[in-house]
């Protein structure tokens, strides 16, 4: 089947078609021009939700997708996630990459406003997309192509704000008891350092 044909394919079979990175990010939005007609615009948000699983679970995805769309988190070896924090060049970014390794940090990318509020809005934390916001009046006024191109925009911002564990990252030359140690005092816990933690 060629690009174009299974283009239009999807185009007929799903009112929302997406494709995810390797992060679990929308790389890819299709919407049908016709989606108003198919989904209440109140429903609209749910519907996309939908084709972003789907997309997650589609055979060719990455195995660390179809497991973050099915809620199992995959991390690298521990060791090299700790040191992706330690290697935080700022104290408030090596903040940030803490809490989003322990899960509590949330990235949000916002696009269009509607009503003084942002139209389109995607939610995620460290592995997968949690929530997927629209707002009616925008999607009726502006429509399916303006909306793929908003989802697309918010995956961006959430892309360049959260910490890429993704990438090939080379072993840490310390060892994961120095690297604990480490950690545990940028934290502020009352632990020593165990120095050094490279080369």
């Amino acid at each position: 089947m060629t690009d174009r044909t299974s283009r239009a394919h999807r185009a007929l079979d799903a009112a929302v078609w997406m494709s995810l990175d390797g992060a679990a990010l929308p790389l890819e939005v299709e919407v049908a021009a016709d989606l108003c007609e198919r989904v209440p615009p109140e429903l609209a948000a749910a519907e996309v939700m939908s084709a972003y699983r789907a997309a997650g679970t589609r055979p060719g995805a990455p195995a660390r997708v179809r497991a973050a769309v099915r809620g199992v988190a995959v991390l690298p070896p521990r060791g090299v996630v700790l040191a992706h924090l330690l290697d935080a060049p700022s104290e408030r970014e090596f903040r940030r990459r803490d809490a989003a390794l322990r899960g509590c940090a949330r990235f949000v990318g916002r696009a269009g406003t509607h009503e003084g509020r942002a139209a389109v809005t995607v939610t995620a934390d460290l592995h997968v997309v949690t929530r997927i916001e629209i707002a009616p009046g925008w999607l009726r006024r502006r429509g399916p192509a303006d909306l793929a191109r908003a989802l697309l925009t918010c995956a961006d911002t959430v892309r360049r704000a959260r910490p890429d564990l993704t990438a090939p990252q080379q072993a840490p030359a310390a060892t994961l008891d120095e690297l604990e140690a480490a950690v545990a005092w940028r934290r502020g816990l009352p632990r020593s350092p165990v120095l050094p933690i490279s080369g």
